[in-house]
């Protein structure tokens, strides 16, 4: 990956403005002048640069994939945790309703309410 960076000026009657501008560059080869200059200097350095920024790609591209599918294991387990944990208040709930405790049957409906409604605004 390859960061182009440098100092823009611009001035206009006495204003003066100064900008530090960087562009990324998501290529994993570097760019065309450094490879001609890197084959004037040395040839075999070309295929050695090259090499290495394929290893390099196939390096990120396992760990991008590594992360999604921790991301998704995790996001998985999340749902089934909060659908057991709604399924277990609803059922005190029931319990608490039938045994003539409204009060505490109406205080215990809310927690489920209450974290289906945070998971599904969180997105």
């Amino acid at each position: 990956m390859a960061t182009k960076s440098g100092i823009r000026t611009q001035t206009e009657g006495t204003k003066r403005q100064t900008e530090l501008v960087a562009q990324d560059d998501n290529n994993p080869l570097p760019p065309i002048e450094q490879l001609e200059k890197l084959h004037n200097f040395r040839p075999d350095l070309v295929d050695k640069v090259v090499e290495q920024s394929f290893k390099e790609a196939e390096h990120r591209r396992a760990l991008d994939k590594e992360q999604f599918d921790f991301f998704k294991s995790t996001t998985n387990f999340n749902k089934w945790l909060v659908a057991v944990i709604c399924i277990l208040c609803i059922g005190v709930t029931l319990v608490l309703g039938l045994e003539g405790k409204q009060m505490s049957a109406l205080g215990s409906c809310f927690f489920p309410v209450i974290l289906l409604l945070t998971r599904l605004f969180r997105r």
